[in-house]
């Protein structure tokens, strides 16, 4: 997580890498500098391990500040439907059922009856969704690639 306040004094283990994670903040110094001020603190290695599920302009924005405060990065998920993520799956006929019930007022029996979506229309989306998480399927996003290919240094 992003909390490394009870960690204070001396590291003894110098094999150690922290790990963090943040959502929503601003992608320059200003949002990660909690983790700027652990880091230099007691002199450790650091690697953003959650992050993402934004558009472009703000993950190029996220690496670029993380290469230059030497923070390592990777990104989750692996897989999505449509985007922001290495592996995009295409959303199947139908999943508009599946996203509408979803949301739709569930409150009580009657309410769930009147909202349900067709089953077998619904059924036949979830098999799509699984088929179209297999790899063979799933189409890679090189622009993701470009954004997330760094070296750090001093390590």
């Amino acid at each position: 997580n992003g909390s490394f306040e009870l960690f204070t004094g001396q590291i003894k283990d110098t094999n150690i890498v922290y790990a963090c994670h943040r959502y929503g903040h601003p992608a320059d110094e200003e949002g990660i500098k909690d983790f700027i001020r652990f880091r230099d603190s007691l002199n450790v290695c650091m690697i953003m391990t959650e992050t993402g599920h934004r558009h472009r302009q703000w993950l190029t924005e996220q690496a670029a500040t993380l290469r230059r405060n030497n923070i390592g990065l990777t990104w989750w998920p692996y897989k999505k439907l449509n985007g922001s993520s290495w592996m995009r799956i295409g959303v199947p006929q139908d999943w508009q059922l599946i996203q509408q019930f979803a949301v739709a007022n569930r409150a009580d029996y009657a309410s769930i009856r009147a909202n349900r979506p067709d089953p077998v229309r619904t059924q036949a989306a979830l098999n799509a969704f699984l088929d179209s998480m297999l790899f063979i399927h799933c189409h890679p996003d090189t622009a993701y690639y470009q954004i997330q290919t760094y070296t750090l240094t001093n390590f």
